[in-house]
């Protein structure tokens, strides 16, 4: 049997042993990004290699492997003698990914303008419908959650697909900022509303008009956030 211990030389891995071997980490890759998206993993948590590897039914190896490569990525950082956390973001640069996603945004759901198909629109929806009944349950993690899930939808639809990895990579660093100072400002049924309308937009304005209501869009947000965040810091001033 081939000895895929991690360390071991790549004169005693046959093809097979390696391809395990990266698929296995590249599924551990995702799962992390994913469990930072979902909120399960926020910014300065400790990333278990023993539990990460019982929750996925793996060895530690591959989740060793995915961590290093997380970390040479910037989602991770390495602490010696701690192990492995999630990086933070400061709220300067995440304002500064506000302004990038905000273009990006703009320009993706331009590129739809004329082409948003049937089966796009039906399933961007579903998605408000169902944060509408969020915010009628004030259940913000699923609202949270629908909302990462709208904005994946037209990601999905670009086309782009340069365009699409530039985006995700600004929003997987957005994630890295304490979660509950993205989702806690804002009224849940406003939140419905706008991605209603955003839906509107895009299968009625030109490109240009579409183009600047997603980029204020997020711009949006982005104020939310300034305005929740000095309202805190007023309120413990006083």
């Amino acid at each position: 049997m081939a000895d895929t211990r991690v360390g071991a030389g790549p004169e005693s891995l046959t093809p097979l042993d390696i391809l395990r071997t990266t698929s296995m980490t590249q599924a551990v890759e995702r799962e992390v990004e994913r469990m930072i998206v979902a909120g399960e993993l926020t910014g300065g948590s400790h990333v278990s290699e023993q539990a990460l590897a019982a929750r996925l039914g793996v060895s530690r190896g591959p989740v060793r492997e995915a961590s290093r490569s997380l970390v040479q990525a910037g989602l991770l950082v390495a602490v010696r003698n701690r192990g492995v956390f999630v990086r933070e973001v400061a709220l300067p640069e995440v304002l500064e990914l506000y302004d990038v996603r905000a273009t990006l945004e703009g320009e993706m759901a331009a590129s739809l303008h004329g082409r948003a198909e049937a089966g796009l629109l039906k399933a961007l929806r579903k998605v408000v419908t169902s944060m509408r009944g969020a915010a009628r349950r004030d259940d913000v993690a699923e609202a949270y959650k629908l909302n990462v899930r709208f904005h994946e939808l037209l990601a999905d639809a670009c086309g782009n697909g340069r365009l699409v990895a530039i985006y995700r990579a600004v929003v997987r660093d957005m994630h890295l900022f304490r979660r509950e100072g993205l989702d806690r400002f804002g009224s849940l049924p406003a939140s419905a509303a706008e991605h209603g309308r955003l839906i509107e937009v895009l299968t009625s304005e030109p490109a240009a008009v579409i183009r600047e209501q997603f980029r204020e869009h997020v711009l949006s947000g982005r104020r939310r956030l300034e305005r929740g965040l000095a309202g805190e810091g007023t309120a413990t001033a006083r």
